[in-house]
């Protein structure tokens, strides 16, 4: 019982007996991992979903959730690349790793395509056991990590970017982290498209303001009541009152 033991074979014993009870031993390790592991899952969930109560850039929003996965999962490496709105490419935004795999990403040559190059053109998670698989022992060795995945990130059916996470572990990630990371990646995804639905409101609040304001002609703007709700500059300056938020 000071090993948590929940079963035991008494003396003496035969075979079926001490088989059996290793087979709910074994059944009941895993109920309890599974359940650990659906514990750690929320929890994870539930840290980035503080990190996108925020209101941030894009990419500062996207920076605070790798980096909240990575603590997490206890992982060296992420990155994450963003449609552009402007041009329809999905640039490289965010690197959250060492130095080396820093300066790695962003050379990396053409010829050999990313993990996240299948995502954006498969529209499906891809997972990577061994980077060094197929390599010329020479540049493997150029190659600090070896296990990879990479998810993509959906708002509804557009798919807005592309979130990989990276270890120097063979064989680091498994199906039930796809599923998961694919979840925040989603998240993530929501919250990246808000923040620009705020940022395309506020400019064009600031564009209305700066054009109001243009107008020579002193304007007002009235309630039902008959309550000033907004004046442009030209009615403040004929009215010498001063110009407030």
């Amino acid at each position: 019982y000071e090993l948590d033991a929940f079963a035991f074979v008494p003396k003496p014993f035969d075979a079926d007996q001490l088989f059996a009870t290793l087979e709910r031993a074994v059944e009941h390790r895993a109920v309890v991992l599974s359940n650990r592991r659906l514990l750690w899952e929320q929890q994870l969930i539930n840290d980035v979903g503080e990190e996108l109560r925020h209101l941030l850039a894009p990419e500062q929003l996207v920076e605070r959730v790798l980096r909240r996965l990575m603590r997490g999962m206890a992982i060296d490496a992420s990155a994450a690349r963003l449609l552009n709105p402007d041009t329809g490419a999905y640039d490289v935004r965010v690197v959250n790793a060492p130095d080396e795999v820093r300066r790695q990403w962003a050379t990396f040559a053409p010829q050999n395509p990313r993990p996240s190059d299948r995502v954006l053109a498969t529209r499906a998670p891809f997972r990577v056991v061994d980077f060094h698989e197929g390599l010329d022992p020479a540049v493997a060795a150029t190659m600090p990590l070896r296990s990879g995945l990479s998810v993509p990130m959906f708002a509804g059916d557009d798919l807005i970017g592309v979130l990989t996470i990276a270890s120097p572990e063979v064989g680091r990630f498994t199906l039930d982290d796809e599923r998961v990371v694919g979840a925040i990646a989603n998240q993530a995804a929501v919250g990246v498209q808000n923040a620009r639905l705020h940022a395309f409101i506020r400019a064009g609040k600031q564009e209305w303001e700066a054009t109001f304001d243009a107008i020579s002609d002193p304007i007002a703007v009235f309630d039902r009541q008959g309550r000033l709700l907004r004046g442009n500059q030209a009615l403040a300056a004929y009215m010498g009152l001063p110009v407030t938020a």
